[in-house]
């Protein structure tokens, strides 16, 4: 087996980052809840293949933190991890990121798998 392609994942909530672990499972997964620290935790790890950022935080929001990471790497692919409200679509819109995942409230396990194959094709 090869190393695993590493994911840098932005989320506050406890119960989103266990989520994205399991769905990531096959991945190296670096979580942090700290939005403002998130580009420095990227330019430690410079073979991240693919960042997911949580859109609303208390002291910094995704677009700056989507922002942030491009500027240190026009290339990787940024994923938007939203709840999917207007607001958040417009965000998303309006952000460097180059898909959005809605938050929904039941992830079943056929959603989850279309997650990963959908990351797979972003991050080959």
């Amino acid at each position: 087996m090869g190393v695993k392609k590493k994911i840098l994942v932005v989320e506050d909530s406890a119960y989103w980052q266990s989520v994205l672990k399991e769905i990531l499972n096959e991945f190296e997964v670096i979580v942090t809840a700290e939005g403002k620290n998130a580009g420095a935790i990227f330019k430690k790890n410079k073979d991240t293949a693919l960042v997911i950022i949580g859109s609303h935080w208390p002291n910094v929001n995704g677009l700056k933190i989507a922002s942030q990471i491009k500027e240190i790497n026009r290339k990787i692919p940024v994923i938007m991890f939203i709840e999917f409200t207007e607001s958040s679509h417009r965000d998303f819109l309006r952000s460097e990121a180059d898909f959005c995942v809605p938050k929904v409230s039941e992830l079943t396990l056929k959603i989850k798998k279309e997650i990963l194959k959908k990351i797979k094709t972003i991050i080959k």
